[in-house]
């Protein structure tokens, strides 16, 4: 034997992060292709190209991947929309415009499509309680980021109407259906967008 069990080499804690970062993404690769069902832990360690011991090594289970992939997809999805939400927004019609140009963008990020990631994690938060917490508390920050925004609007009379509470919540819910919408048509065919983001707030 090479090493005593006492000489084994250890591996740097930089090379234990890109070696989980590795695995993590093999298994986002394999759940955006597959789904979260359809996808075993032997498929992501065929995808790692890594032996079985390693990835349970990092992961000790499918769930464990779920939560891990979900949480780097909504971070990422996060940092995409980050910088549209400045402490001087746009009104409604351009923010939602610049929104929705945004989710349009995403898939040129890099071999995850946060769109469809975000569709399979809505659908598995339905069953898996862990999941459905893990989100609710992102959006639930990026709720009070909207709500922030739509208290600007209703300030300078944009949204008078209606409070600032229903404005986020509101947009919100167009946000949901641009990345639901993205993930199945780049747009939805014969439709003017311009036209009708105009109509969604006023």
């Amino acid at each position: 034997m090479l090493f005593g069990a006492s000489q084994l080499p250890r591996l740097t804690d930089r090379r234990r992060s890109e070696r989980r970062a590795h695995v993590l993404l093999a298994a986002r690769l394999c759940f955006q292709a597959q789904g979260f069902h359809a996808t075993s832990m032997g498929d992501i360690v065929k995808a790692s190209a890594l032996s079985a011991g390693a990835v349970y090594g990092y992961f000790k289970s499918k769930e464990e991947l779920i939560l891990a992939a979900a949480e780097a997809s909504m971070l990422e999805l996060r940092e995409e929309i980050l910088p549209i939400l400045g402490r001087d927004p746009p009104p409604p019609r351009d923010f939602l415009r610049q929104i929705q140009d945004s989710v349009n963008r995403i898939s040129d990020r890099g071999p995850i499509d946060l769109r469809r990631m975000a569709v399979l994690g809505w659908a598995e938060a339905q069953r898996n309680e862990a999941l459905r917490h893990q989100l609710r508390g992102h959006y639930g920050e990026f709720l009070k980021e909207l709500i922030r925004i739509a208290e600007i609007w209703h300030g300078n009379g944009i949204t008078a109407g209606s409070t600032p509470i229903s404005t986020a919540s509101l947009v919100m819910s167009a946000i949901f259906g641009f990345l639901a919408q993205a993930a199945i048509w780049d747009a939805l065919p014969g439709t003017d967008q311009d036209a009708d983001i105009g109509y969604i707030i006023r």
